[in-house]
């Protein structure tokens, strides 16, 4: 098993109007591949967030495996 660190992201607006990324959460998950560990990822997102599904608390989601 393979471990990753999973990030989740929001885009916002700033005050200035300029959109940035602003980091939700990030969770350490262990995965056979890169795609087994960001489907639990995502699933333990929602779970925290006690939401149907992660898109409602997040845009976007960067996945790095750890070394």
């Amino acid at each position: 098993m393979k471990t990753f660190h999973v990030s989740f992201f929001k885009n916002l607006a700033s005050s200035d109007g300029h959109q940035f990324k602003c980091l939700q959460d990030a969770l350490d998950v262990t995965g056979d591949d890169a795609d087994d560990a960001l489907l639990s990822a995502k699933k333990q997102f929602a779970q925290l967030k006690h939401a149907t599904n992660w898109t409602h608390y997040a845009d976007s989601i960067e996945l790095v495996e750890r070394p």
